[in-house]
């Protein structure tokens, strides 16, 4: 029995620290990932357009108040220490590895690169396709209720 319970603790220590190595790495693997995909540009580049976006909607200048509030909610560091802990148990250390050696790579750099200007025309086309199918559907819209209208009066 004395042998079992000895045996239960090596490996139980083992698995332990092997587990904690292993986040470890797969941590500093995420640390990497983030800086080689350069997060944290996209990141502030985004929550500046935000904040653009918030300015022209209250069509003023954000108070020093609210600019300050909204730097301390949405700021890189508060974000990232949760999402250390996403990226670590979502991805593998492989799939972590893999994901460096891409973005690392030439064409996981042009990748980053053109990925904006890929997603400002589409963006552009969404709205284009939303502007036309909407006039279709407001039209399909009011044909159905005139319809409807004609059936009740039947």
């Amino acid at each position: 029995m004395k042998k079992i319970i000895i045996t239960l603790a090596a490996v139980l220590s083992f698995s332990s620290s092997t587990f904690a190595e292993s986040l470890e790495t797969k941590y500093q693997l995420v640390e990497q990932l983030i800086e080689v995909s350069d997060a944290r540009y996209q990141y502030e580049m985004v929550m500046g357009m935000m904040k653009d976006q918030m300015q022209t909607q209250m069509e003023s200048d954000l108070s020093p108040q609210l600019q300050q509030a909204l730097d301390g909610m949405l700021s890189w560091d508060e974000l990232m220490k949760p999402m250390f802990s996403v990226y670590a148990e979502v991805y593998s250390e492989e799939e972590l590895r893999g994901l460096i050696a891409f973005y690392d790579s030439p064409i996981g750099k042009a990748f980053l690169i053109k990925s904006p200007i890929a997603a400002q025309k589409s963006m552009a086309v969404m709205q284009e396709w939303m502007a036309k199918n909407m006039a279709k559907m407001k039209q399909l819209a009011k044909e159905s209720i005139e319809e409807a209208k004609k059936t009740q009066k039947q």
